[in-house]
């Protein structure tokens, strides 16, 4: 989930997911844009990233999960290692 704050926060965002390994890209998501915000107090913006597992082989990667903000020219992400097991 990501959320925006200020008053323009309706603006959409865009996310997308990179898996590296040995400090090369391995697969990335294609783009996906998330326009409306659920009913929550901090109007957070739902992502759900669907990719067949088949793009990766068996091993240890680092995801990253990128979301820009295209109107405000921002961007934030978060990585974690994973693991793919066959």
């Amino acid at each position: 989930q990501a959320y925006q704050q200020g008053p323009d926060a309706a603006q959409p965002l865009t996310g997308y997911v990179t898996f590296y390994r040995d400090g090369a890209k391995a697969f990335e998501t294609a783009p996906l844009d998330v326009t409306s915000s659920l009913d929550n107090r901090l109007r957070t913006m739902a992502f759900r990233f669907q990719f067949g597992l088949e793009s990766l082989a068996p091993g240890e990667y680092t995801a990253q999960v990128t979301i820009l903000d295209a109107q405000r020219k921002k961007a934030a992400f978060s990585r974690a290692q994973v693991m793919i097991i066959p």
